[in-house]
């Protein structure tokens, strides 16, 4: 009846002609028939670049293939990717592009209705160019000698640890003799000092010519106490109810000044004892004193720092000297201006202070005279 049918597996472009059995007559002209695939049963994801950097966008490619396998480009289709990990964003080639939010292994896989690519496409994460260098120190705040270990951080723009990069470490003093760098404080990336002052630590990118521009301030305070120096005026005794300045150092065990040491100063030698820890101790009466020096602060298990008793002594009275007899009987006597010996008998005395000698007209009295309350002497 001059009808025929085909049946085509294969999606595409067919031109139909009708001819004769034999061949001898063909229609030139046929007819174009369009075989489109059928609805997609399995479905394919692709990635324009198996690998991206952070941040950067890549292409997809969703691919449908129908019982018969052939592939289409359904328009309606979506993405499954993994959420915070991957964001899916439009495309006018291929409709969908993915950009990677987290570092690593990544996967995209594409969706028609309910077919789903069953064996997802794989997108490495890898993060960007080194865009900052942090300085990471485990430890702030430490003792003399305490050790500290350092971290060098380079990240990308998007805050994300890079690795494989070179980096240094390096110290700046920042108080004591003044700012100058420190090389010596820093031993296999861990630092540590015996001098207690103020420390920048920061690490570098030599091949980039990079620094931390926010360095990490370590401070370095003083030990336990170990050692104390106890200072005050050298005198043999000092005025009743003025004020005797002192000063109390202490030190650990590398020299270190303590800042504020707590220093208990008392006396038990009777009443008259007032102590002003700004202007110093008040002997207010005149008398020995034995003013003790006790350090509160902890100690260092080897210190030498032991509470120290100090004597001293207020005395604001001058010694008294008296003329014990004047015999003027002897000149009076002799009737003329001759000169005649007059002897004087002298005495020096102090209620609390002894009395070495006496200078008069140049000399000194009594010659070889012990340390007394009393001395006497003869004068002519």
């Amino acid at each position: 009846d001059g009808s025929a049918s085909f049946v085509v597996e294969v999606s595409g472009e067919y031109r139909v002609r009708c001819g004769t059995s034999d061949g001898l007559v063909v229609d030139p002209r046929g007819v174009g028939v369009q075989v489109a695939a059928l609805a997609p049963i399995t479905m394919d994801t692709q990635l324009a670049a198996p690998e991206v950097q952070l941040g950067v966008a890549v292409q997809v490619r969703c691919l449908g293939f129908d019982p018969y396998g052939n592939a289409s480009l359904p328009s309606d289709v979506d993405l499954q990717v993994p959420e915070g990990a991957l964001g899916a964003e439009a495309d006018l080639e291929t409709r969908y592009r993915v950009r990677g939010l987290a570092l690593g292994e990544q996967h995209v896989a594409c969706r028609y209705g309910r077919v789903i690519d069953e064996t997802p496409a794989t997108l490495w994460v890898r993060a960007g160019l080194p865009y900052v260098i942090d300085t990471e120190v485990a430890k702030l705040e430490l003792a003399p000698a305490e050790v500290t270990p350092v971290t060098c951080v380079v990240r990308d723009a998007l805050g994300n640890a890079l690795e494989g990069i070179a980096t240094e470490v390096h110290v700046l003093q920042l108080t004591g003799s003044g700012p100058r760098q420190r090389p010596d404080l820093i031993y296999q990336r861990n630092f540590s000092s015996n001098e207690a002052m103020r420390y920048a630590v920061y690490c570098t990118m030599p091949a980039l010519a990079a620094s931390d521009t926010t360095p990490a301030e370590v401070v370095v305070n003083a030990g336990l106490a170990h050692t104390w120096v106890i200072q005050l005026p050298e005198q043999d005794c000092y005025w009743q109810g003025r004020s005797l300045p002192f000063d109390v150092r202490v030190f650990d065990r590398y020299g270190n000044t303590l800042p504020e040491p707590r220093v208990h100063v008392y006396s038990t030698s009777g009443p008259g004892f007032s102590v002003d820890y700004a202007a110093g101790v008040r002997l207010l009466q005149e008398a020995d004193y034995v003013v003790t020096f006790e350090l509160l602060d902890p100690k260092d298990n080897d210190s030498t720092i032991q509470t120290m008793a100090i004597p001293l002594r207020a005395d604001s009275t001058p010694p008294r000297v008296k003329v014990l007899n004047m015999d003027r009987g002897a000149m009076l006597e002799t009737g003329n201006y001759d000169p005649s010996p007059i002897t004087w008998l002298m005495s020096a005395s102090d209620g609390l202070s002894g009395v070495r000698n006496v200078m008069v007209n140049g000399h000194s009295y009594p010659e070889n005279a012990r340390d007394l309350n009393t001395i006497t002497w003869d004068v002519e």
